[in-house]
């Protein structure tokens, strides 16, 4: 009964979804909260590179489930006391970004979600007034440096030489016919062709053809046993070398030292990257100067807030939905993201795009506050994060070398045997095989 039940509801969220994000009141109505576990049914998605419900404990997910889906209406809404409960026990669960110290995150949470909507080009949170000082850390790279060059690689792990493995090839079973029954054939066809053509020689042609034809049929026939165990021998010779290789790219991979030059280059790419900090900032900070007139221009349309501006034919849900899109306010405009919002086809949109417009003409750029300090600090504080990052790779290098050289010698000693074993397995497949040759 209950799958029946499931059944009908979805049915009939299904012949709703065709007018999700039309209008904000029939969203409501219809329970299409964007987060919910169905909400693909529900025909509400969550806008692109929002922040993720994820970010927020599983019980508490349940608790904005519970609210805006069929549940809450039925009088099980979360009361304002659970939420200030739920809250206050989630406050005490923050903990602080190790890359950014203005980020603070959920303990059950393994990485900063902060951190990454930042790599996808979301920033949310910008750290304008502190003053960014980049010495007295007391990292040197020539010292850090030259304890990752001590560190010695593993050996290139050696392979055992299967020819020169000696082994005693198994013989044929008792009985069995081998070729050497068609060699005597062969041989006994050609002195009985050469003694008719002696007897007869304008026949030679004759004798000849029939020598041929019975060559070839006696070089054909091979019985049926010889035929298995060639078979067999051959199938064995195959699964050895396989598995004989397979263990060799293993010890390559594993035991070699193939990891630990990967993990130094990447090493001596992040020294590289630390070294040319110091350039990369020079470059920064001049494109402030080269930016300054849109920066400037984006801040003063970030002061034009769509909510309560009068745009024709956008009233209170179509503004709601450019809001559920991260549009909220003129510098945030844009032709594809507005159009991309449902509900907005050209005639909105053009008239979403007309409307930054005319708050872009009242713009009038100030030469001198194109680079405040706020942006100076901005550019040094991400370069700060970034130079942080590289110290504690670079720092832990020498010890993370260390191990990977130690664990590879390991695994060569216990792969050494299982190594000599395969080798051993396929040289006498090989011999096995030659037999039948």
């Amino acid at each position: 009964m209950k799958s029946k039940a499931n059944n009908r509801r979805g049915y009939k969220l299904a012949d709703q979804v065709s007018e999700a994000g039309e209008a904000l009141e029939l969203d409501i109505k219809a329970f299409r909260y964007a987060y919910a576990r169905d909400s693909k049914l529900r025909g509400m998605l969550p806008p692109p590179r929002s922040i993720p419900v994820t970010l927020v404990p599983d019980s508490m997910q349940a608790m904005f489930e519970q609210a805006f889906t069929e549940r809450g209406s039925s009088g099980l809404r979360p009361t304002a006391q659970q939420w200030v409960a739920a809250i206050d026990a989630l406050r005490k669960r923050l903990k602080k970004c190790s890359a950014a110290s203005i980020h603070v995150y959920p303990d059950h949470l393994t990485h900063c979600p902060w951190c990454a909507l930042e790599q996808q080009g979301i920033v949310y949170f910008v750290d304008l007034g502190t003053t960014v000082t980049t010495t007295g850390s007391g990292f040197v790279l020539t010292k850090v440096w030259a304890l990752i060059e001590d560190v010695a690689p593993p050996p290139p792990v050696s392979m055992p030489n299967v020819a020169s493995i000696n082994v005693t090839a198994t013989l044929l079973p008792a009985g069995l016919k081998g070729s050497g029954h068609a060699g005597l054939l062969k041989a006994l066809i050609v002195i009985v062709a050469l003694c008719l053509t002696a007897a007869v020689p304008a026949a030679w042609i004759i004798w000849g053809g029939a020598a041929y034809f019975a060559w070839t049929a006696v070089g054909g026939s091979v019985s049926p046993e010889l035929a298995a165990e060639k078979h067999k021998r051959t199938n064995k010779l195959i699964s050895a070398e396989r598995a004989y290789q397979a263990l060799a790219d293993r010890a390559r991979k594993e035991a070699g030292p193939e990891g630990f030059n990967h993990r130094k280059k990447q090493l001596s790419d992040l020294r590289n990257e630390y070294v040319g900090l110091a350039a990369k900032e020079k470059v920064e900070l001049d494109k402030l100067h080269q930016t300054a007139e849109q920066r400037q221009r984006d801040k003063f349309l970030d002061r034009y807030f769509i909510e309560i501006a009068s745009i024709p034919g956008v009233g209170p849900a179509k503004k709601a939905a450019l809001r559920s899109f991260g549009i909220e306010t003129a510098a945030d405009v844009q032709w594809n993201k507005v159009r991309a919002v449902k509900g907005f086809g050209d005639v909105l949109t053009r008239a979403v795009v007309d409307w930054r417009k005319a708050c872009e003409r009242k713009f009038v750029f100030n030469p001198a506050q194109a680079v405040t300090e706020a942006d100076r600090n901005a550019v040094r504080g991400k370069l700060q994060v970034q130079r942080k990052s590289i110290e504690a790779s670079l720092l832990a290098g020498a010890t993370e070398l260390q191990r990977m050289s130690t664990e590879a010698n390991v695994r060569t000693a216990a792969l050494r045997n299982q190594l000599q074993a395969a080798a051993q397995e396929f040289a006498q497949a090989k011999a096995d095989l030659a037999v039948l040759s």
